[in-house]
């Protein structure tokens, strides 16, 4: 396992999926900046009425780069990941 893997499986905690809250508490982002890019389709997640909910496999394959953040004008999950949280 992997550390990106053993800090999702610890942020999510056996759950399936999780709130923006907590995912822009563990990137250390603003709640509102996980929002912008979900609306603007760049982080997945489903809805659960007005809840928005991200599911444990998709912030996984964003991290680790298994899977893509939905392309919304960003090419890849690297180039995703520094526009959110800048180089670092």
């Amino acid at each position: 396992m992997t550390t990106v893997e053993a800090m999702i499986d610890n942020l999510y905690g056996g759950r399936l999926a999780i709130r923006v809250e907590r995912i822009a508490r563990a990137l250390d982002v603003s709640r509102s900046l996980i929002h912008k890019e979900i609306d603007a389709g760049r982080f997945p997640c489903v809805k659960v009425g007005r809840c928005k909910l991200v599911p444990k496999h998709e912030l996984m394959g964003l991290l680790t780069g298994e899977g893509k953040a939905s392309d919304g004008g960003l090419g890849s999950t690297d180039d995703w990941l520094v526009a959110v949280l800048g180089e670092i």
